[in-house]
């Protein structure tokens, strides 16, 4: 990642993503080291594919994983863009 970027230019943040303080303070980092957010990459994901009887996808194992997938970081971070 660092390979031709000067150091000014890399910010390397960890934490829980999935805790709404720690997207506030991820955030807040990367805003005070380069002035703004342009572009957000969001490389978390997880899921269960838990099915029915029937072998179809319960409504509510997709909901959660489109939650915690998608919904959840594209709805907090999208005020910052």
């Amino acid at each position: 990642m660092r390979v031709g970027a000067r150091d000014r230019d890399v910010l390397e943040l960890l934490g829980d993503i999935t805790v709404e303080s720690v997207q506030d303070e991820l955030i807040g980092e990367t805003v005070e080291q380069f002035g703004k957010l342009d572009i957000l990459v969001n490389n978390h994901g997880g899921g269960e594919f838990e099915r029915d009887e029937n072998g179809n996808l319960r409504m509510a194992v997709y909901d959660s994983v489109m939650n915690t997938n998608f919904k959840r970081y594209a709805l907090h971070y999208i005020s910052y863009l």
